[in-house]
This record gives structure tokens, C-alpha cells and sequence, in this order.
């Protein structure tokens, strides 16, 4: 779900739902009716090559909108970008009883009534990331303070998982995009690259760049730089591990000795496994012990956003700005929520 905003005074905000497997549904509130009205329905599963060959996809579809309303973007299949381009509607409807018998309206030139009309989205077109060198996206946000809207995609260069953070680690990415709706150009004008390979969400700044969490850090891109805050000491890198002797004819099966081994290390992170980032990030937050996964988030003003965790803790972020960039970032931990289940979606 997401908010389309209006482009103008005389428009109002439009709702954007996606539905499985690829469907986009644009709705606004009619005033008359006081009622959801659907102003437009989208769907991209009719043509089987975008699907690549796959039949079953673990995510859904995620929409998201231009901070100024100008364009939308749904992800789907993995790789897969349709974008929405905005319309430009007049808030001036002519009304042709020339008159308001309900008296709601105001009489403008020539007795026509001005009435806000709601954003709403014109013909689509679908961008196929793969050719672009972008593969298994996780996240997308659009930017803010950009004069064309840019799209932010978080994505994976190299497949890798934990047991296998000595051989390929910070394996995400960013990739900027300038979309432009109206030629179909979308050339990338920054990325960053060796993000911890655990990096989930993106969430845009209001005052520029975007906030990547993971699991045990949260980090602040721009196209000037970045920088990281550690919210636990599993990003930080621990002590090598003795070596392991195992005595084939002992006494002792060779898998008790090695679990016995790793009973010794249970929080030990690896130095080859530990993430680059976590090097050059402030560790100030490492001994609150959070958790990020699956957290959600609402801001609070231009430079504060609450961080809502799965464990029903509450935290509360401040971003110290300097230059225009996130110069420094603090936690302030909240009262926790118990009982309580984080939502699929905070607003």
C-alpha cells in the first residue's frame, strides 16, 4: 500500500493497493458518494515472460510513490519494475446544472464549480532490472530532494547466506535510478556497494539519502557518502576460533567434539565474517542488543523516526544532520509494548 499524493492544491490523495501476484488497484475518496471509489485498475500477470520461467514467487508485489506525486513504481517478480506515470488533472469541473443545490461547491467563471479532484495514474510500462545488471531486489524508495524522481533499489549482487559469510559477505547493493516517465530513461546516477548481506529494508530521509536497516546495524546512504550505527555486538568481529584437533580412533565421535567446540563460541562472530561496514560505524548502540529484523517504521518529523521492533520495543532515532547528510545517528529506547505484534504496515 501506498499514498499518492496530490500534485497540487485543487488534488486530493489516492490510494495504491497491490495484490498477488502482480495487480494494482488506484482508489480515491469520492466527497459525493462519501464513499472509496476505484478509479483505475492495473494487471501485470497476463504476459508469461515476465515471470522468467519461475511459477511460484516468495514476495509479493510492493508499490511505492514519489515523494511530490509524481510517478509510481510497483516491484514484482523479482526484477520486474512497472512505472506509473502521474496525470496532470485540472481541479476545475464544469458543472453542468450550473448551480450547487447542495450548497458544497464554490461558483467559479462562467458557473463553474471548483471541486478537488484526486491524483490518479496514466498508462504503464514495465522495466525489466535483470538487463540493467540488477537482480533478486529486495527493497525499493523513492528519494527525496531530487528534481526527477529517483528510485532507490536495494539488491543482491552474489547469493550467499550465513554459514557462508567467510567466503562472499556484504553482498547487497544500491542502485539510483533518475526515472523519466515521460522519455522511459532511467539512468543511474549512484550506487553503493558491500552493504551486510542480512540488509532487508530501505527507508527514505526527508532530508535526502536513505536509512538501509539489517539485522545488527543501520546505515545512512547519499550520493555523498555513508555512514552506520551498530545496534548489537553480533556485527562486531570477535576472536578466532582455536583449532580444532579431532582424534579419529579416540573414544569421542568427531560430531561431539565439534559441537562441544562451538558450545565455547556461542556470540563469537568471526573476524572474516563480520560485516566491512561495522569497521567505520559508531558503536555507541551496541550494547542495547536490538534486533532489527522485520522492523517497521513511522517518522515522526524531518530528522526523528520511530523504529517499532518484533519483540514490541519501541525505539525512537535521531538524525543529526550537517551539510545536508546524516552526520550522526542515536537511539533512544522507548517503553516496550507487550503483548503486542508489530503490524504489516505502520503509518
Amino acid at each position: 500500500m501506498a499514498v499518492l499524493r496530490g500534485r497540487s492544491s485543487s488534488q486530493k490523495d489516492a490510494l495504491l493497493l497491490t495484490f498477488r501476484d502482480a495487480k494494482l488497484s488506484v482508489l480515491d475518496w469520492d466527497d459525493n458518494a462519501h464513499t472509496i471509489h476505484t478509479s483505475s485498475l492495473h494487471y501485470f500477470e497476463g504476459d508469461p515472460s515476465l515471470r522468467m520461467g519461475r511459477t511460484v514467487f516468495p514476495m509479493g508485489p510492493k508499490v511505492v510513490t514519489d515523494p511530490q506525486g509524481r510517478c509510481a513504481a510497483v516491484l514484482m517478480f523479482h526484477t520486474q519494475l512497472a512505472l506509473l506515470p502521474a496525470m496532470e488533472t485540472e481541479g476545475l469541473k464544469l458543472d453542468l446544472m450550473m448551480d450547487d443545490p447542495y450548497g458544497e461547491g464554490e461558483e467559479g467563471p462562467g458557473g463553474a464549480s471548483t471541486e478537488l479532484v484526486s491524483a490518479t495514474v496514466g498508462n504503464s510500462y514495465v522495466v525489466n532490472l535483470a538487463k540493467m545488471g540488477i537482480k533478486q531486489v529486495r527493497d525499493i524508495v523513492f528519494l527525496h530532494k531530487y528534481n526527477e524522481p529517483v528510485l532507490l533499489i536495494l539488491h543482491e549482487v552474489e547469493s550467499t547466506w550465513p554459514a557462508r559469510y567467510r567466503d562472499a559477505k556484504d553482498t547487497m547493493a544500491l542502485a539510483a535510478l533518475s526515472v523519466n516517465v515521460v522519455h522511459r530513461r532511467h539512468p543511474r546516477i549512484w550506487e553503493a556497494s558491500g552493504l551486510p548481506s542480512d540488509t532487508f529494508r530501505l527507508i527514505s530521509v526527508p532530508t535526502g539519502g536513505a536509512l538501509a536497516l539489517s539485522q545488527n546495524m543501520v546505515t545512512y546512504h547519499t550520493q555523498g557518502g555513508s555512514s552506520g550505527l551498530v545496534v548489537n555486538s553480533h556485527a562486531l568481529p570477535g576472536k578466532v576460533p582455536e583449532k580444532l584437533e579431532i582424534d579419529v580412533e579416540g573414544d569421542v565421535l568427531p560430531a561431539q567434539l565439534a559441537a562441544e567446540h562451538a558450545a565455547k563460541y556461542p556470540d563469537n562472530v568471526h573476524p572474516e565474517s563480520a560485516p566491512a561496514l561495522a569497521a567505520t560505524a559508531d558503536h555507541s548502540a551496541a550494547a542495547l542488543m536490538l534486533d532489527l529484523s522485520a522492523a517497521r517504521h513511522v517518522w515522526l518529523s524531518k530528522t526523528s523516526v520511530a523504529l517499532l521492533l518484533k519483540s514490541g520495543r519501541l525505539l525512537l532515532a535521531h538524525l543529526t544532520m550537517e551539510a545536508g547528510m546524516v552526520k550522526q545517528m542515536r537511539l533512544q529506547p522507548l517503553q516496550k509494548v507487550t503483548g503486542f505484534k508489530p503490524p504489516t504496515t505502520w503509518l
